[in-house]
C-alpha cells in the first residue's frame, strides 16, 4: 500500500505552489494600465452609417478624462489601405474620438462613437464622446466630409481595428502602443500592411495580441465580421482583474442583430484575492490559480 499523505497537506502543498506561481507572475503592476476595455460594437447601420456607429467600453478603474484624457481611434479599409503612419493616418484611413470631460467608476459601461449612435439602444446610453462625424476627427485624425459609409470599416475582406490610448490624440504618433485593440473581419487580407510585408498598426499586449505589429507572430487574432446590416459585435465572456492589471479570463465574441440593452456587457472587472487569501481557500485555490495562469497577460 502507498503511504498518502494527509488530503489537506496535499491541498496546501498545491496552494503553496500555486501561490508561487502568482507572486511571480501576476502580482507586478505594468507602467500603463488600460482604464478602458472594448466589449462591443457596431460598425454597418441601415442606410448611412456616417454619426451611428459607436463602441462600447467597460472601464477598469475610476477614470476623470479632464485630468487623463483618452483616445479611441477606429479604422476603414472600406476601400482605403493603412498608411505608414499606422492608427495616426487620419485622411479617410483612420478616425479619432477624444474624450476630455465627465468622469466613470470601475465596471461601468460607456459608450464613444456618431451623435446620432444613442436611437439605435433600449434604454438610455452614457456616450463619454459622441461626435458629428462628416466633422474632422479629433486631434486632427480623419479628415472631414460626408462619409455615407461611416468611420469604421465593415468589409469581410479587410480587417478593421479599434484602439484604446491613455492620451490626448495630439499625442498619438505611429509608433504610440494602444493600452487595448481589436481587429474584426473574415480575413485580414489588405487590413494590416501599407504595402505587402509592411506591417503598420501597434498592439498591445492583452488578452488577444502578444504586443508588435498586427499581423505578425501571434497577433492574427480577429473579432467576428461586422458586415451584416445592424449586426453587434458583441463580447460574451472575459474577466479582468483591476488589481493585478490582466486578464483572467480572455474575451470571446459573438455577434448579435437588433438593438442592444444599454450599459450592459458581458465583460467582468473583478479582483483575483491576494495570496493570503487565496491560502486561507484551500481546495478553493486551485482553480482560481488555474484561471490566472490561463491568461497571464497583462494590460500595458
Amino acid at each position: 500500500m502507498r503511504n498518502h499523505p494527509p488530503k489537506h497537506a496535499a491541498i496546501m502543498v498545491g496552494a503553496a505552489a500555486a501561490l508561487a506561481v502568482i507572486a511571480a507572475t501576476v502580482v507586478p503592476t505594468p507602467a500603463h494600465a488600460s482604464g478602458l476595455v472594448i466589449s462591443e460594437w457596431l460598425a454597418n447601420v441601415t442606410g448611412d452609417d456616417n454619426r451611428r456607429e459607436y463602441v462600447e467600453l467597460v472601464a477598469t478603474k475610476n477614470i476623470n478624462f479632464a485630468a487623463t484624457p483618452y483616445t479611441l481611434i477606429f479604422t476603414n479599409h472600406d476601400g482605403n489601405r493603412p498608411t505608414g503612419a499606422g492608427w495616426d493616418a487620419g485622411l479617410s484611413v483612420t478616425y479619432g474620438f477624444e474624450i476630455t470631460s465627465g468622469t466613470v467608476q470601475a465596471g461601468s459601461v460607456v459608450y464613444v462613437g456618431g451623435d446620432l449612435a444613442s436611437s439605435l439602444f433600449t434604454g438610455t446610453p452614457t456616450f463619454v464622446r459622441a461626435k458629428n462625424t462628416n466633422d474632422a476627427g479629433d486631434g486632427g485624425i480623419g479628415m472631414s466630409g460626408s462619409a455615407t459609409s461611416g468611420r469604421l470599416g465593415s468589409v469581410e475582406d479587410n480587417a478593421n481595428g479599434i484602439a484604446v490610448f491613455p492620451f490626448a490624440a495630439a499625442a498619438i504618433t505611429r509608433d504610440t502602443v494602444p493600452t487595448d485593440a481589436v481587429f474584426f473581419g473574415q480575413q485580414i487580407g489588405l487590413g494590416a500592411t501599407n504595402v505587402p510585408g509592411a506591417f503598420v498598426y501597434r498592439v498591445p499586449d492583452n488578452d488577444l495580441y502578444d504586443g508588435g505589429l498586427f499581423g505578425t507572430g501571434a497577433n492574427t487574432t480577429l473579432a467576428p465580421s461586422a458586415s451584416t446590416v445592424n449586426r453587434r459585435v458583441r463580447a460574451i465572456g472575459g474577466v479582468f482583474d483591476p488589481t493585478a492589471e490582466l486578464w483572467t479570463t480572455a474575451r470571446t465574441f459573438g455577434t448579435f442583430d437588433g438593438p442592444t440593452d444599454a450599459g450592459a456587457s458581458a465583460i467582468s472587472v473583478t479582483a483575483v484575492p491576494e495570496p493570503g487569501v487565496l491560502a486561507l481557500a484551500g481546495a478553493a485555490v486551485l482553480p482560481v490559480v488555474g484561471a490566472v495562469q490561463a491568461r497571464r497577460r497583462r494590460v500595458r
